[in-house]
């Protein structure tokens, strides 16, 4: 590495390494400055050390957002030289928590920002007071999903935007509601280079899987999804594996049928089918802006059983509005969808900033309710991370209470 270059520093952590690869396949492969990943806040502050001229570029989730905030005024401290740029969901929603140590915050979607910000810090002074900028929609297509030139490939993005708009979720609001495709032969040139690079396991980004090629995101296109998975088949042959529909990806239920289920096994490796499925109350489902009901889950996870798929459904507990019934009801839904051979995925609610129940305050599971989701884990039959995200919520629910009184 040429230390007489600038540096670019990446805070490169597992849960927000697909946003910044789409980031540094905006930025290109630019000879001007170094690129260095870090993946720990130690790493981070060697690096910060020995670094002259550095930008620093950060993404954050709300649950972060504090750990991250400590960690840049720290490293403000260490080294006054060094710039720093933030993005992703809070500091999109929230910039306030990072004025004052970020230099740049980014709004929205960054590709074309971050342009701009390069060459602020390439010919001007930092900026005295944090400058907030907003980022831009943009065309999928004109860009790299992740920085190639490196070696870097990851999960393809094929659709940006959902015209949901469920009430918890930020996906909508960071990205609008108006979905966007990125175009077939772009995702299959993306496919050519890895599997030039000897990478035949390729995986998707979507909001919904099922709803690339959808004009508005609602309706189904199954013909644009197969002719998808079909090319990506031809490219990779029978060495690859196609991921689609599976983590880091999803399916809503109400795209999910007999016919689809069949024709997806045919044509993809993934074992699983992540049915987004939030509530097993219909009132509630209504109320949260989820836009299917509780038998369109049910069918869904039928479907995916019956073509040879274990059905892997999402469910968050302690939305605001939750009562006991609709608990009831979850958890009757829950018992039916274990019969057909599925699995829980489960979340606890956190009120997400930019949302509609941004400041609402989480419902504080009950211990008859927490301990039949503790005897479903033990029975291997639920998982996922919802005594982490039940921490959160409640140090959020604390923050709301202090911040009415």
């Amino acid at each position: 590495m040429n230390e007489q270059k600038p540096s670019l520093l990446v805070l490169y952590t597992r849960p927000n390494r697909f946003s910044l690869n789409a980031i540094l396949g905006a930025i290109g492969n630019r000879k001007e400055f170094n690129i260095r990943f870090c993946t720990s806040s130690e790493e981070l502050y060697q690096v910060v050390s020995s670094s002259s001229k550095a930008l620093l570029l950060v993404s954050s989730m709300s649950k972060e957002w504090r750990e991250r905030r400590a960690l840049l005024q720290e490293l403000r401290e260490k080294n006054p030289h060094l710039g720093i740029c933030v993005g992703g969901p809070h500091p999109s929603a929230k910039s306030a928590d990072f004025e004052g140590i970020a230099h740049w915050i980014v709004k929205g979607e960054g590709e074309k920002t971050i342009i701009k910000v390069l060459q602020e810090w390439k010919e001007e002074p930092l900026p005295q007071t944090s400058r907030v900028l907003k980022g831009e929609p943009v065309v999928l297509g004109e860009y790299l999903p992740s920085p190639v030139w490196l070696g870097i490939f990851g999960p393809l993005e094929i659709t940006r935007g959902c015209p949901f708009g469920c009430y918890f979720c930020q996906t909508s609001y960071l990205f609008g509601k108006n979905p966007r495709h990125r175009p077939l032969e772009a995702i299959l040139e993306y496919v050519r280079m890895m599997s030039k690079n000897n990478l035949t396991d390729i995986r998707f980004i979507s909001p919904n899987a099922l709803s690339y090629g959808s004009p508005d995101g609602k309706t189904l296109n199954f013909d644009a999804c197969l002719n998808l998975l079909s090319e990506t088949r031809r490219i990779i042959g029978k060495r690859g594996r196609i991921f689609f529909g599976s983590f880091p990806s999803e399916v809503r239920p109400e795209f999910l049928n007999q016919e689809v289920a069949r024709e997806l096994k045919k044509l993809v490796d993934n074992h699983n089918l992540v049915i987004g499925a939030q509530s097993g109350s219909d009132r509630l489902l209504q109320t949260i802006g989820r836009g299917h009901s509780s038998e369109d889950v049910l069918q869904a996870a039928e479907a995916a059983a019956s073509a040879g798929f274990v059905p892997i459904v999402d469910f968050i507990f302690g939305f605001p509005q939750e009562t006991e019934e609709d608990f009831q009801r979850t958890v009757s839904l829950i018992e039916k969808l274990l019969a057909q051979g599925a699995q829980i995925h489960a979340h606890a609610f956190m009120p997400l900033p930019g949302t509609p129940f941004a400041n609402t305050i989480p419902r504080r599971l009950t211990r008859k309710e927490l301990k039949l989701l503790g005897n479903l884990a033990r029975r291997g039959q639920l998982f996922g991370q919802w005594q982490t995200h039940q921490k959160i919520a409640e140090k959020m629910r604390e923050e709301t209470i202090q911040t009415e009184k």
